[in-house]
């Protein structure tokens, strides 16, 4: 069985007609299904989408150096 990753947040939604990733604007990954989905077919989906999760978990961990950076400069 295909697992997903625990720095995924994973949300149903009764609107959503097909699975999709996005960066919220809180700076995690959310992976949002349409109701009826199931967990394999989810971990497949995050298996496709391997190149996109790697360019955004590098987005993410930059945008949190640069804001440790300014958080030191800000506090001496």
């Amino acid at each position: 069985m295909l697992k997903i990753p625990a720095d995924i947040r994973t949300r149903v939604s009764r609107r959503a007609r097909r699975m999709h990733l996005r960066l919220a604007p809180e700076h995690y990954i959310e992976l949002v299904l349409p109701q009826g989905a199931s967990l394999r077919q989810a971990g497949i989906f995050i298996q496709e989408s391997s190149a996109w999760l790697q360019k955004t978990r590098q987005t993410l961990a930059q945008r949190q150096n640069r804001h440790q950076q300014a958080c030191r400069q800000f506090t001496g």
